[in-house]
């Protein structure tokens, strides 16, 4: 049965915006590990420190992602590791494919693209991505030369080479190999000049330079001119993610969806010695969790903004970030009295003495799966699992329905019963609802007046019955009564009862919370961003009772089934950043779902709905100053997929959602 309820209110000013497009995509995965295994202190190599003894918390206490490598021919077949020629190596960790060099003899020969003793000028013909200077074009000498030639050739079956960024180059450096390098497993990147390598990312503030990675001593730079001949790999594949991979928690902390790594949020005032800033994160219990670290120099690299300098970072998500050295849990193996930092005025990671002080930003989380388990879900291949490249797929996964994936691995997609959601308004100085029975402009379908004129009341709807039908109802703050109807019409209410203090500006919002095909209700207190939901349409206790969210901030509430599973769900929209947060259970804690959608600072006003009748709800954005509706069918960040204007401009009326007829 397809029971919906999705309603969001709140104070209007007239304002108009045009909707955001996002950037497309980055590249998402797990950060892999460094190779350092060794323990040291300030000096020298000592046996690796237990939990509370001093020096505890460096990288070779923690192995996160181990690095692995797989061999393969030309035809992408994985070879043994015993294999004596290969054509390209697959990171198994991030999932990129790495070409194999070739003839490291001193002698270049640009008749062969793979020759490791070839070097080539920075050149990017896209104003798009070169940093508004496309470099030093040479006659088969330049990098994209370099990449047409591999792609021409249709290089091991594929014609999607590239230049790796800088923070993939950065994930296949091996930190445990001292200068002069070359600091990566040669056992599968053989034939590897311990030089500069060529990364395809620009240098922000600095257009006739370009970023690389030293792979003598394992140190990036962006202060190379784009001008001077240096060694390049070629990469290809990998897995997407969406731009906006930030998501912050409102207790201190940012979580990264694309790395799944949970950082810190603000810096600590004082900088700190290597040793300090060990204990300093192993001792730390922000937000609760007791499993922070310092962390690697792989990790810091993740977190850079190589589109910005002074402080190279997203400072949206990471405002208190001093554009200063920031430690990493590694320490320099050329030079034991040493560790590594990370730059965060420009993104370079270079070395310091362990005795100076530098600033820190604690992280947590980013390991692996289960042995075998590629997608960290629990389930391997072996178990049943069907597509182990996705973590939301697994056996016993909630299904949903109509999207073309089989999620519970049962061999097919669930078919769904019902249709979707239509479109309401509300004209709170008439008190008439206007309801459409398709996602379009036009006349309403249905007008009827309920409840008194220019009450401030406030508008909801759900199934109260269970009938599989959404009608209406009003919300009367003082007192706090409900007034619902079963059909779409005027008169006196069907059921009204009291919930909630009286004289509040707490917020009303309705939902199947438990499933049973029939709405409650609820309200939401935003001066302690909290939840009171009701299984029932009646008086009494709350069956539920929880915060979500930033206290006194100006998010609005929203609710919804976003996962398919027949029960509805919460979630809170930011105006100031045009940010959704969405939960999958009654509780509080993080969001799991995070995206940003619409304009930021706007007036428009949140609204969730099954547009498709997939069984699952997508949002939406109204804006009152035009009467515009912008729907989507995704919980996702992107323009919209449906958009129509519907009611009068400017004139405060508030929407809702659900299946009228």
């Amino acid at each position: 049965m397809h029971v919906k309820k999705h309603f969001s209110l709140f104070k209007t000013i007239l304002f108009s915006c045009l909707m955001l497009c996002l950037p497309a995509f980055v590249h998402a995965w797990p950060v892999p590990d460094t190779g350092q295994t060794k323990c040291y202190d300030d000096t020298g190599e000592i046996p690796c420190p237990q939990p509370g003894e001093p020096f505890y918390g460096q990288d070779g206490n923690y192995t996160i992602n181990p690095m692995s490598y797989t061999k393969l021919d030309a035809s992408g077949n994985a070879l043994p590791d015993s294999a004596a020629s290969w054509t390209m190596v697959r990171d198994n960790v991030t999932g990129l494919i790495w070409e194999a060099k070739q003839d490291k003899d001193g002698t270049v020969n640009y008749a062969n693209p793979h020759d490791a003793d070839n070097t080539y000028t920075w050149y990017d013909s896209n104003p798009a991505t070169n940093g508004g200077n496309a470099g030093t074009a040479g006659d088969g000498t330049d990098t994209e030369d370099f990449i047409n030639t591999l792609n021409t050739a249709n290089y091991g079956g594929h014609n999607d080479w590239r230049m790796p960024t800088i923070k993939e180059l950065a994930y296949i450096v091996n930190y445990n190999i001292p200068s002069p390098g070359p600091t990566i497993n040669t056992n599968y990147f053989s034939n590897t000049p311990a030089a500069f390598y060529w990364s395809s990312t620009p240098t922000a503030g600095c257009a006739s330079c370009a970023w690389g990675m030293f792979f003598y001593n394992g140190f990036n730079s962006g202060h190379v001119g784009k001008g001077t001949s240096y060694s390049v790999r070629a990469v290809r594949g990998g897995l997407t993610g969406v731009f906006d991979h930030w998501s912050i928690n409102g207790d201190g902390t940012v979580t990264d969806t694309d790395t799944g790594l949970m950082w810190q949020q603000e810096t600590p005032d004082n900088g700190m010695t290597w040793e300090q800033s060990l204990s300093y994160c192993e001792n730390s219990n922000l937000a609760g969790y007791t499993d922070w670290r310092l962390p690697t120099i792989k990790e810091l690299v993740s977190l850079v903004g190589y589109s910005r300098f002074g402080p190279a970072i997203d400072t949206t998500y990471f405002s208190d970030t001093p554009a200063g050295y920031y430690w990493s849990s590694i320490t320099y193996a050329s030079n034991t009295s040493y560790a590594l930092y990370m730059c965060f005025y420009d993104g370079g990671g270079y070395n310091t003495n362990k005795s100076g002080l530098s600033y820190v930003r604690a992280v947590r989380g980013g390991q692996a799966g289960p042995s075998g388990d590629l997608d960290g879900d629990g389930f391997t291949t072996a178990q049943g699992d069907c597509n182990d490249n996705d973590a939301t797929i697994y056996p016993g996964a909630t299904e949903i329905c109509g999207d073309g994936i089989d999620q519970d691995c049962n061999g097919s997609d669930l078919a769904c019963s019902s249709a979707g959601d239509f479109i309401s308004l509300f004209d709170p100085v008439a008190s008439a609802f206007y309801l459409k029975n398709e996602l379009s402009g036009g006349s309403a379908d249905t007008s009827f007046r309920f409840g008194p004129q220019d009450s401030g009341w406030m508008p909801i709807a759900g199934d109260w019955n269970g009938n599989g039908q959404e009608t209406i109802g009003l919300f009367n703050s003082d007192p706090s009564r409900f007034y619902l109807k079963n059909s779409q019409s005027g008169g006196n209410a069907d059921v009204s009862f009291d919930f909630g203090p009286d004289y509040n500006d707490w917020i009303p919002i309705t939902g199947d919370w438990d499933g049973n095909g029939q709405c409650g209700i609820g309200l939401y207190d935003p001066l302690n961003s909290k939840f009171y939901l009701k299984n029932g349409l009646s008086g009494g206790n709350a069956d539920y009772t929880f915060r979500f969210g930033p206290a006194n901030s100006g998010w609005q509430p929203i609710f919804g089934d976003w996962n398919g599973d027949g029960k509805d769900s919460i979630g809170l929209y930011s105006p100031q950043d045009g940010k959704f947060y969405l939960r999958n259970s009654l509780s509080g804690g993080s969001a799991e779902i995070t995206f940003l959608y619409g304009p930021k600072g706007s007036t428009w006003t949140p609204i969730c709905g099954d547009w498709d009748g997939n069984g699952a709800d997508g949002i939406g954005l109204f804006n009152p100053a035009t009467s515009s509706f912008y729907l989507k069918n995704s919980l996702s960040s992107g323009n919209a997929e449906i958009r129509f204007d519907f009611g009068p401009d400017g004139m405060g009326w508030i929407p809702l959602a659900g299946t009228w007829e």
